[in-house]
C-alpha cells in the first residue's frame, strides 16, 4: 500500500494507539490521518501556518499533538475534528512534541534550546515548566514510561534528562557520549536505558541508573531516527546512508 497525498516532505509518520490508523505530517503544513488497510485520506488537519515538524498522539486515541515552526503546538480531536487546546508559550520553531505515556503531560522542545512541559487539561501556558539547557536546536524528546522523566536531545551533542515532577532549572542527567548533534532519541521499553542517534554515525545504548553503554557503528552518514522493539531485544535506525538497520541490544 501507498499513500502518496502530501505535497511536501514528511516529518513524521505514527500509528494510532490502537494501531488502526496512520498519522503523518508534513512540510506542506498538513496532518493527514488515513486507514493502515485503505491508501484514502479520512481526516486532513491544516490549522498551522508553517511546516509541522512532529505529532504524537494522546495515549487514549483521542486527541493528536502536532508542532510546527509556526511556534505553536496544537491539540486537536481527529474524530470531531476540532482544535482542543492551541499552546503558544514558544518562542521559535517547535521542532518535537511527545505525550506522557499517562496522557497527562505533554513535553514539547524548540529551535531555541528549550524544553517546555505542560498539561493540556489546565492553563497550560500559565502553568508550563520551560527549561533552558540547550545551546542551539532541541531535535527530540521522548517521554519515560514512569511518567516523570523527560530526555531531551540536542544539536550540542548532548542528551539531557528532566524530572518533571521536580522544578529545577538543571536537568536530572547529561549524556555526552556524542561527537555531533543528537538527532533521535528512545527509551527501552521498561524505562532503564535510552537509545540516542547522532550526526556522528552512531547509536549508543546507554543507561541514566549505571555506567552501562554499547555503541553501534554500522552507518555510513548521520543517524536521524531510533527506536526500540517492544520487547526491548532490538533497536532500529534510520540514517542518511539511505538504510534501516536493526541491532541486537544484548
Amino acid at each position: 500500500m501507498s499513500y502518496s497525498k502530501h505535497t511536501a516532505a514528511i516529518t513524521s509518520v505514527i500509528w494510532s494507539p490502537d494501531g488502526q490508523h496512520i498519522a503523518s505530517c508534513s512540510r506542506d503544513k498538513t496532518v493527514q490521518i488515513y486507514s493502515d488497510r485503505i491508501s484514502s485520506e479520512i481526516l486532513l488537519y491544516r490549522e498551522h501556518q508553517a511546516p509541522i515538524n512532529d505529532i504524537a498522539w494522546s495515549p487514549d486515541g483521542r486527541l493528536i499533538a502536532s508542532s510546527s515552526d509556526d511556534g505553536m503546538v496544537r491539540v486537536w480531536s481527529w474524530e470531531t475534528r476540532t482544535t482542543f487546546l492551541v499552546y503558544r508559550a514558544h518562542k521559535a520553531p517547535v521542532l518535537g512534541v511527545d505525550w506522557s505515556p499517562n496522557g497527562e503531560q505533554i513535553a514539547s522542545v524548540d529551535k531555541s534550546g528549550e524544553v517546555h512541559i505542560w498539561r493540556p487539561w489546565m492553563d497550560s501556558e500559565s502553568t508550563s515548566k520551560i527549561y533552558q539547557g540547550h545551546i542551539g536546536p532541541v531535535w527530540d524528546v521522548a517521554w519515560c514510561s514512569d511518567n516523570v522523566k523527560v530526555a531531551s536531545a540536542g544539536e550540542d551533542a548532548l542528551v539531557k534528562v528532566w524530572a518533571s515532577d521536580i522544578t529545577l532549572a538543571k536537568p536530572y542527567f547529561i549524556y555526552t557520549g556524542h561527537l555531533g548533534p543528537v538527532k533521535s532519541i528512545a527509551w527501552s521499553p521498561g524505562g532503564y536505558a535510552i537509545a540516542s542517534a547522532s550526526a556522528d554515525t552512531t547509536i549508543q545504548r546507554w543507561s541514566i541508573y549505571d555506567n552501562s553503554l554499547k555503541t553501534y557503528t554500522g552507518h555510513a552518514d548521520a543517524v536521524n531516527t531510533v527506536s526500540w522493539s517492544h520487547s526491548g531485544d532490538y533497536i532500529v535506525s534510520g540514517s542518511d546512508d539511505t538504510t534501516v538497520q536493526i541491532w541486537p541490544t544484548a
